[in-house]
């Protein structure tokens, strides 16, 4: 037996507030108070509250969307 690996990617998806997948979409990805994170498989996603990460100047929290595993 042998098992087919398939390689993973997360999505950032800015939203306007935590509502899951029911979230709607925020126009800004830079200003957006957090993101949807979603597993390419359609199987797992959490919310990622960015806005208390930012830095001064800072429009999208780059690195901690990237720490979270996000590439798209």
């Amino acid at each position: 037996n042998s098992i087919l690996k398939i390689n993973s990617t997360r999505v950032a998806i800015p939203v306007l507030k935590n509502e899951g997948l029911q979230s709607k979409v925020s126009a800004h990805f830079g200003k957006s108070r957090g993101f949807i994170v979603v597993d390419s498989d359609g199987q797992n996603c959490h919310y990622l509250d960015t806005k208390s990460e930012r830095k001064e100047h800072e429009c999208a929290p780059i690195h901690s969307l990237v720490e979270n595993g996000c590439r798209v």
